[in-house]
């Protein structure tokens, strides 16, 4: 049986993908996810792996005056990490007592709009969530694969190599303070990258807006241009997220970060299908992509309590 309305709830869904309508409003609904959206780098790719382009060190070079030699010797700095896709489904259904229910086109647009958001906040929660966990089974990479100095990390074992660890430090034990904030810093910036974003969660956040009232050292609290509440720090924006990591500062640089898709975009949508035995019709709609760095070393955590 062919799907009731299917042309105009086809090419409904279709515009709401092909036009970033989905990719726009899923990534504005959390902090992190709106940050990454607006700063990180959004690259296509195709292929059966995703692969990200890695400067590790420098040529070699020397000081000369007339005729003196120089050296030749090749000083590999470029490589690169290599990882899997990672893919998450959300089930866009239609049932007969649907059918029965919604005539007309204004009904149908109603019930659709009322599906389309519900995929779209479906979606965005477990991209937020996601984007900070380590990377588990047939999850995306997250904030903590990035940040952390062990483990493997899009092919290469950080422990062996330590120009791909990440920027860590303090405790559970260790409460929030301005300094240890700095430590983590200026440790990841090297003096000249600087960090532009840090997340964390609700407690840190309030925790360091105290403080900064406290040495009258805030210089911006603000509802942000996306909607966010948002302090400032040094060079860089911080926010809070619900999804966040308990005692967990992220100082992130969105130079080294990329967000990978396909060539058709993150967003695909199956046609529909007939769910066998029933009187209901599929149409999945499937993120499609990864969380990727090329400079691990410009990412960093810091870990405390409030």
């Amino acid at each position: 049986m062919a799907f009731p309305w299917g042309d105009l709830v086809a090419t409904t869904l279709d515009a709401w993908i092909e036009k970033g309508v989905a990719f726009d409003n899923i990534f504005k609904a959390h902090p992190l996810l709106e940050w990454l959206k607006t700063h990180a780098n959004l690259e296509k790719q195709g292929g059966v792996k995703i692969n990200v382009d890695l400067e590790y060190g420098t040529q070699t070079g020397s000081w000369f005056s007339g005729n003196d030699t120089y050296s030749e010797t090749f000083s590999a700095f470029i490589d690169k990490g290599i990882d899997d896709w990672r893919s998450y489904v959300v089930n866009c259904q239609f049932n007969l007592d649907e059918k029965m229910q919604n005539r007309g086109e204004p009904a149908i647009m109603n019930l659709l709009e009322k599906k389309i958001q519900n995929a779209e906040k479906s979606i965005s929660e477990q991209l937020e969530e996601k984007f900070f966990d380590a990377q588990t089974g047939k999850e995306p990479n997250g904030l903590i694969d990035i940040t952390t100095n062990s483990g493997t990390f899009m092919g290469i074992p950080k422990g062996t190599y330590s120009w791909w660890d990440g920027v860590g430090g303090g405790s559970t034990a260790t409460t929030l303070s301005l300094s240890n904030m700095a430590n983590i810093y200026n440790s990841i910036s090297g003096g000249t990258e600087l960090p532009d974003f840090i997340i964390t969660v609700q407690d840190l956040f309030e925790k360091y807006e105290a403080l900064c009232q406290i040495y009258l050292q805030i210089s911006n609290t603000k509802i942000g241009d996306a909607g966010f509440q948002e302090l400032a720090y040094k060079n860089a924006i911080m926010r809070f997220s619900g999804y966040g990591e308990a005692n967990s500062m992220f100082f992130l640089n969105s130079k080294y970060l990329y967000l990978v898709s396909a060539p058709d975009g993150f967003f695909y949508r199956d046609d529909f299908e007939r769910s066998a035995g029933r009187l209901r019709w599929d149409a999945p709609i499937v993120f499609y992509g990864n969380f990727m760095s090329s400079n691990c070393r410009r990412q960093g955590v810091l870990i405390c309590k409030a």
